[in-house]
């Protein structure tokens, strides 16, 4: 069963997370993780980027999406469209959505620097 992308997480995210830049970018085999101020997200299923107008897709593996290009975007919104997602809208307008599924492992991970672990869908 999916456990759905709770209010409280977005709420935290939009009320100390806004106006942060995207300091960091990893894409793996196996997950991708983007930090900005104090909150790291890792998504270990499905993102979907929009960048530059394009849609691009991850699953696992490397992929031709041009995530570097994120990294000093700002984070402008977050939201949870369907409670499977995590949309993170940027200062250019691009985005990332990081989709949770119905798996025993985790799929999606909210960390900050200095509360550790707040959020795993």
């Amino acid at each position: 069963m999916v456990r759905p992308i709770s209010a409280e997480i977005v709420n935290k995210l939009n009320s100390t997370g806004l106006g942060e830049p995207i300091h960091y970018v990893g894409l793996g085999a196996h997950d991708f993780q983007f930090a900005f101020g104090d909150f790291n997200v890792r998504s270990e299923n499905k993102v979907i980027f929009t960048i530059a107008a394009a849609r691009y897709e991850w699953t696992e593996g490397p992929i031709e999406a041009p995530v570097w290009t994120l990294v000093g975007l700002k984070v402008v919104g977050v939201e949870s469209t369907s409670g499977e997602t995590l949309k993170f809208t940027l200062s250019s307008g691009n985005e990332i959505e990081a989709w949770t599924d119905d798996s025993q492992y985790e799929a999606v991970i909210v960390e900050a620097k200095v509360h550790g672990i707040l959020e795993v869908f």
